[in-house]
């Protein structure tokens, strides 16, 4: 009986730890979160950005400006504030990003895919700041980068 304790819990620890080695040696590796995409109307960007193709372009033009908004609401949404987006504080979607970035491994950043309404999609990365300074409570530890190279067009 003892025995048989023993190698059961051997084998859970096992288990528990093998996912975290196979992270440790891969590098940096981008993880889709949530699993689903989120519409643009969570944000409450329907009216100013009906397709990610307003999010293309190189400069300072109109496509950077959409993409700032984007990331702006984006990151109000994650962080519950709701002055400045529609928040549901309690989507399982945001509590999902949120235990990521918060608990997820140190070597992956995330990414969510954001919904348009012509059927577009294009991902935002959300990639965690490095350099903490642990005396400013204020600074963001994440930081969203709308990923222009992965726009989906039916």
């Amino acid at each position: 009986m003892v025995r048989s304790r023993q190698m059961f819990l051997a084998l859970a620890i096992f288990f528990l730890l093998s996912p975290v080695a196979a992270g440790q040696g891969s590098g940096e590796r981008t993880v889709r979160i949530p699993d689903e995409s989120i519409g643009i109307e969570v944000l409450g960007l329907e009216r100013q950005l009906p397709s990610a193709r307003e999010l293309l372009g190189l400069g300072e033009g109109s496509a950077d400006r959409h993409r700032a908004e984007l990331i702006h609401r984006l990151q109000c949404w994650i962080d519950g504030l709701e002055r400045c987006a529609p928040a549901d504080l309690n989507d399982p979607r945001v509590r999902e990003i949120r235990r990521f970035l918060g608990t997820g491994p140190k070597d992956r950043n995330g990414a969510v895919i954001i919904r348009f309404p012509d059927e577009t999609r294009i991902q935002v990365r959300l990639q965690r700041v490095s350099d903490l300074d642990p005396h400013d409570w204020d600074q963001r530890t994440y930081e969203a980068i709308v990923l222009p190279q992965t726009l989906d067009a039916p």
